[in-house]
């Protein structure tokens, strides 16, 4: 696991988790409590891009690898 990430994030309600890589990007995933004390807008980050792009949503997290992972790590760390 990765210490710090790769890519600005300036959220402070984000939750850095790891920092992965795969074929085409490196991923700084995120648990985000963006909604506070309501867990029915916290979500999961995929930060790849040097001007903040980005992929989000629990949604999501089945389909698509990166968040999968920051899915599954947020729940190792008991955020979800």
């Amino acid at each position: 696991m990765n210490k710090e990430p790769i890519h600005k994030n300036d959220c402070e309600r984000c939750h850095y988790l790891d920092t992965i890589t795969d074929e085409d990007y490196t991923y700084d995933l995120y648990f985000c409590t963006q909604g506070r004390d309501n867990p029915r807008f916290h979500t999961v980050i995929a930060r790849y891009g040097e001007y903040g792009d980005y992929i989000s949503g629990l949604d999501f997290a089945d389909e698509d690898p990166p968040l999968k992972r920051a899915k599954e790590l947020a729940e190792e760390k008991g955020y979800l």
